[in-house]
């Protein structure tokens, strides 16, 4: 998200240090200035940071069915349902991390001059199932209730492609049926960066 320059001059280094030592809470905003070598004057300006501090933890007793929004990777920017999560990790995977299930193609708009087959292929949601380290999470204040998901993604699901190919059924399912009762609009809408 860039903001005009105005008659500020250059600087290069950030308004507030970002410094490791900086204590933050979940998340904390900065602005920085950002200047592009060879690119023209509307490409640079200030822009907003979102920080995100490493020891982030997620309450156990209120994470399962919580909205969180992944940050980085193929995924950064989609919306995530928390399905399971392992605060102390596991043999394979020895850090915090949470199995999510996610939009990676979010439905399109409708409108009343549509007709039924417009709408039903235009109301497609592609989902995902991964595995994501907690600091890669932004947890939101949403929960987001699935009840025909229990015990069709576990962490054996990600063993066999077969199986994830099933989870992953499972998942579409469950969220085209929330989509369609028309609850949860926030959680269907593409976030916009």
């Amino acid at each position: 998200m860039f903001f005009p320059r105005g008659p500020t001059p250059r600087e290069e280094t950030p308004k507030t240090p970002l410094t490791p030592e900086a204590k933050l809470c979940s998340f904390d905003c900065r602005w920085t200035f950002c200047s592009r070598p060879r690119k023209p004057a509307p490409a640079r300006g200030y822009q907003l940071v979102v920080c995100v501090s490493e020891n982030l933890t997620f309450n156990s007793s209120t994470t399962k069915k919580k909205v969180a929004v992944v940050l980085s990777g193929r995924q950064a920017g989609k919306k995530v349902v928390v399905l399971q999560q392992r605060d102390e990790g596991t043999k394979e995977r020895p850090y915090p991390h949470a199995i999510v299930a996610g939009i990676e193609r979010y439905p399109l708009k409708v409108t009343k001059s549509m007709g039924k087959k417009k709408v039903a292929k235009r109301s497609k949601v592609k989902p995902f199932i991964k595995v994501v380290n907690y600091s890669h999470l932004l947890p939101t204040r949403y929960v987001l209730e699935l009840e025909g998901l229990k015990g069709s993604v576990t962490p054996d699901t990600f063993k066999e492609p077969t199986q994830r190919e099933d989870a992953k059924k499972a998942v579409k399912k469950a969220f085209e049926e929330r989509y369609s009762k028309g609850s949860n609009r926030w959680f269907f809408t593409k976030l916009r960066f």
